[in-house]
């Protein structure tokens, strides 16, 4: 069951649950003078869930064979798989039962990066909560893509990794936002570092998430285009001053990223293949996948064909 309500950024949950009625014109003037004593126009929508009650109370003893079964069905149909961790008594909701699914070792962890990825609202619930329980802090663009994607591996969708991309960035954010607000000083260490700019030292060169966002996204595109998408992929060369003008006018305003952040990125990645970043955009991750894509077949947003149910 789905709920939705309107969340004003401060002030938490205005109304909540239940379909929402269709308002009258003496609602929408007393709103409107709501709006100019303070309460903003804009106000976000925010999906909650309603966790069913579990279907068998006491897993005791069978808790590692009802796992392994969960674990089963998740390999073949995620959202079934999540679900079954629910209502089997695993988990108490979607986002435990998720990360107690990615702690096991035989998970589909491709499966689990294109279910994350979906656009589906519970989706994006659980993917936030994963993703908040990874030690973002003190990484840089680098660490934190493949610390993310050491979890779960990156979906051959480009759909599916940006949102993955654009989530990993709102975190971090969060996190060292909630570090700055503090007081916590960054570090004094010099530019010269093997590895590229992190935490607080790279968040003061960054105007927002979007930003880092964007500049993780690149990141991703500039290890596939110069190592191919697997072990064995043939990679091309790019110039730093070609990545350079890529990544022209993503800061606010039309301002570009420094170029010394750039660099210690772009160092980092041409230096060798990060397995965690490899990325197969048009299907070429394995054989597998590759001739179910040239028969047509494509893969639903629960793990199975596009067109079933589920």
């Amino acid at each position: 069951e789905v709920r939705v309500a309107t969340v004003h950024p401060h002030d938490g949950v205005r109304d909540g649950g239940g379909p929402l009625a269709a308002s009258s014109p003496e609602a929408e003037s007393e709103e409107e003078e709501d709006d100019r004593v303070g309460v903003p126009l804009q106000c976000e929508p925010e999906l909650f869930f309603v966790t069913p009650s579990p279907v068998v109370t006491q897993v005791g003893f069978y808790k590692k064979v009802v796992l392994q079964l969960a674990v089963r069905i998740f390999n073949l149909h995620p959202c079934y798989g999540v679900a079954f961790a629910v209502l089997s008594g695993l988990a108490d909701n979607y986002t435990g039962a998720m990360k107690a699914l990615l702690r096991t070792t035989e998970v589909d962890r491709y499966r689990a990066g294109c279910f994350l990825g979906d656009a589906l609202s519970v989706c994006h619930l659980i993917r936030f909560g994963v993703l908040d329980s990874m030690a973002f802090i003190h990484t840089g663009v680098v660490g934190a893509l493949s610390l993310a994607f050491r979890t779960f591996k990156m979906p051959g969708d480009l759909e599916r990794v940006h949102r993955l991309v654009q989530s990993v960035a709102v975190v971090w954010w969060r996190k060292h936002r909630a570090l700055i607000k503090d007081g916590i000083e960054p570090p004094k260490v010099g530019l010269d570092l093997g590895l590229d700019l992190s935490g607080l030292n790279l968040i003061q060169y960054l105007a927002s998430s979007d930003v880092l966002s964007q500049l993780m996204f690149s990141t991703v595109m500039l290890h596939w285009f110069l190592h191919g998408d697997s072990e064995c992929g043939v990679g091309r060369s790019m110039p730093e001053e070609q990545w350079f003008a890529l990544n022209s006018g993503i800061e606010e305003g039309g301002a570009d990223v420094p170029e010394f952040v750039q660099h210690q990125i772009y160092t980092r990645i041409s230096a060798r293949r990060i397995p965690e970043l490899f990325c197969s955009p048009f299907g070429g991750m394995d054989d597998h996948r590759l001739r179910r894509a040239r028969l047509g077949h494509t893969a639903g947003p629960c793990g199975g064909e596009a067109g079933e149910e589920g």
